[in-house]
């Protein structure tokens, strides 16, 4: 018996992951606190970090990394994580691709495009980290965005 593909409806994709120590799936990141404040907005309270984190995975989205090993985030070594991305894309097909990070869009939006999304379903906003006015632009764009793309899928 094969298991059923779970439908990612939107791939987040952030520049890199936390260290072992922190990461978003392990709720103890800016991102993390960040990302439930903008489902909270859209969606009301969740009464703990699991049950966001639960709901998050049941809505059919998905973190992903431009450098998933957190690593090299250099340019020289972008081209190759660029590839390596559009592959994971490419597998897992999602219907919209977010981008949480300014910098990286031109890259995230090539390897989203190359693995088969329409661009007209890419969104870029800022990284919740550095002041409290991307914190607050990633806050809005998300929830925006989560309602009107979880509401008419």
């Amino acid at each position: 018996m094969t298991e059923k593909k779970k439908k990612v409806i939107i791939m987040f994709i952030a520049e890199a992951p936390g260290s072992t120590n922190n990461h978003f799936y392990l709720k103890n990141t800016n991102l993390f606190r960040a990302m439930r404040a903008a489902f909270e907005q859209a969606f009301g309270k969740f009464s703990s970090a699991d049950e966001f984190l639960d709901f998050f995975n049941k809505s059919g989205c998905l973190l992903d990394h431009l450098y998933p090993l957190g690593k090299e985030t250099s340019a020289k070594s972008t081209p190759y994580a660029a590839g390596q991305l559009a592959d994971r894309i490419r597998l897992i097909q999602p219907k919209h691709v977010i981008i949480l990070m300014k910098r990286i869009a031109p890259n995230v939006r090539k390897a989203a495009i190359d693995a088969g999304v329409s661009p007209s379903e890419i969104l870029t906003t800022a990284y919740p980290a550095g002041s409290e006015k991307n914190r607050q632009a990633f806050i809005h764009d998300i929830s925006t965005w989560l309602r009107y793309i979880l509401d008419n899928f």
